[in-house]
């Protein structure tokens, strides 16, 4: 009867397995970096040039800690604001202070999103799981 654990019989595969292993992890370097194709009729022509920016003259000013943001909260069809964006805003703006926002209102404020108008009879808050919800006024 063979056992699982027969570790004499093991042993040799898991020695086999490790050179394997280690074979594979240094050539595959070799595989993947060496060839590439180069375009023949580049090769003659020189680097385009980079432009280099213009030297301002004003003082670096300190700007507001604001979360630049590229997408806007959409409304969802049923009147109900979608809020993955607005949880999205919230961790950014958590990872960027360093901390939670005291109320919603410290989050709108300092977000730098535009935050849609909530429905008749709800407003934003932050619940106690950390994300951005709508309760009754």
């Amino acid at each position: 009867m063979k056992l699982v654990s027969d570790f004499r019989r093991s042993a040799g595969w898991r020695f086999d397995l490790l050179a394997a292993s280690v074979a594979l992890a240094l050539a595959l370097p070799l595989f993947c970096g060496g060839c590439s194709k180069k375009n023949s009729s580049l090769a003659g022509s020189a680097p385009a040039p980079t432009p280099v920016p213009e030297p301002t003259t004003a003082a670096p000013t300190a700007a507001p800690t604001t979360v630049a943001s590229t997408f806007a909260p959409a409304i969802a069809t049923n009147a109900m604001p979608d809020l993955r964006p607005l949880n999205h805003a919230l961790l950014i703006w958590i990872v960027h202070n360093r901390r939670h926002p005291a109320s919603f209102e410290e989050f709108a404020a300092n977000a730098g999103i535009q935050i849609p108008a909530p429905p008749p009879g709800k407003k934003y808050i932050i619940d106690s799981s950390g994300l951005v919800g709508l309760v009754n006024r």
